[in-house]
């Protein structure tokens, strides 16, 4: 069973024109054995909100670190 936790994210900006070039979202999953640290990229582009779609994939591992807090 994994259990989430450190939980958070950045907003990741290029280095030349200061734009948004999306979100970059950390989190630890932690077994039995050991913990996995893993990131995610949410790439800004013209026909998807990346955001949008960080904040519900982060949403979806909140609800699993609370469902395993219980």
């Amino acid at each position: 069973m994994l259990k989430y936790s450190d939980i958070k994210s950045e907003p990741v900006y290029s280095g030349a024109s200061k734009k948004l070039v999306g979100w970059r979202l950390f989190w630890t999953a932690k077994t039995d054995y050991f913990d996995i640290d893993d990131m995610r990229f949410f790439k800004e582009t013209w026909y998807r909100n990346s955001y949008r779609a960080m904040c519900r994939f982060k949403n979806r591992l909140l609800l699993k670190q609370n469902e395993n807090n219980k």
